[in-house]
């Protein structure tokens, strides 16, 4: 229960477990905005990675983010063998975890926006001007959010991501129609491919 780099990687030996699992988080209000995008144990996680990337980890490193909102992750998700994210989960947090990692129950949840590698990666409003700067003009248009950052390399898990324990596959019932209406009917078929018992989100991103 401490941030102590020393003490994880003196249990986190092929001889005492499995797995290191580092539960993170982020300290917040609803009435004030948080100070960084970084989750409160990154020094930690940093550590971890780069002990991971020498060999000094022995184990692999398994990280649950628990923090509202938007994340920077770089450089610790480059030595996470996994990541998972519940947000804000409530009282059944524990258990809730517990299902996931033991496998009792597969993870179908998307991502609702998009962690990037570093907080520097997101893009302010702009410009701003007058003397207190509180006129900005968002020049950018649509491509706010996840649109600004289509193909970006800053950015680390977009929009819409999600992993399960199993495989889907998509097919078309039949081809959509434009009706005369200017509606349009969609028919898909979601096979769960895989060997585990699971739920999937479909996602349907549309543009003029």
């Amino acid at each position: 229960d401490t941030d102590d780099l020393a003490d994880a990687l003196a249990i986190a030996t092929p001889a005492t477990a499995d797995y290191l699992l580092v539960c993170a988080g982020g300290v917040t209000f609803e009435d004030a905005d948080r100070p960084t995008l970084k989750v409160d144990q990154h020094d930690l996680l940093v550590g971890l990675a780069a002990a991971a990337s020498s060999g000094a980890l022995h184990v692999p490193l398994v990280v649950a983010l628990m923090a509202p909102g938007q994340l920077a992750v770089a450089p610790w998700v480059d030595g996470a063998d996994a990541v998972a994210a519940m947000f804000l989960g409530g009282q059944e947090t524990g258990n809730g975890w517990a299902d996931v990692l033991l496998g009792e129950v597969n993870p179908s949840g998307k991502l609702p926006v998009t962690f990037v590698r570093d907080e520097k990666d997101y893009k302010p409003p702009g410009p701003c001007v007058g003397e207190a700067s509180d006129h900005c003009v968002y020049s950018e248009g649509l491509n706010v959010a996840w649109r600004g950052m289509i193909g970006s390399e800053a950015v680390a898990f977009s929009f819409g991501h999600g992993l399960s324990y199993t495989s889907f596959s998509y097919a078309w019932l039949a081809t959509p129609v434009l009706a005369p209406d200017g509606s349009v009917s969609l028919s898909v078929l979601v096979n769960n491919t895989g060997a585990v018992a699971g739920a999937e989100v479909a996602q349907l991103y549309l543009r003029y």
